[in-house]
């Protein structure tokens, strides 16, 4: 993402930071990124969206900046929302 950002802001585009869900995985736990990043580059009527796939422990390629837009769900929904496949609607099962 950090390349793709820097290419659209080579091109001349202003590119903000990009941003990400995060919920605790347990209560009481810290708030990790999950699920998918973005952000966007603007065109006069449109735009053009940026995106990545945050998986368990790779926040590494988060590029710095990355804001992360705390989640709440009950303790029972976290697992399920947690453990969905970025992109997949059904979470790998069918």
């Amino acid at each position: 993402m950090a390349q793709a950002i820097s290419l659209y802001e080579r091109l001349g585009f202003v590119v903000p930071p990009p941003s990400c869900p995060a919920m605790p995985r347990r209560q009481g736990a810290a708030p990790e990124p999950f699920g998918a990043a973005n952000t966007h580059a603007d065109f006069t009527n449109s735009f053009f969206e940026l995106a990545t796939c945050v998986k368990d422990g790779d926040t590494a390629r988060l590029p710095a900046g990355t804001g992360r837009a705390a989640l709440g769900a009950a303790v029972v929904f976290r697992p399920r929302s947690l453990d969905r496949p970025c992109g997949s609607r059904h979470g790998g099962r069918r």
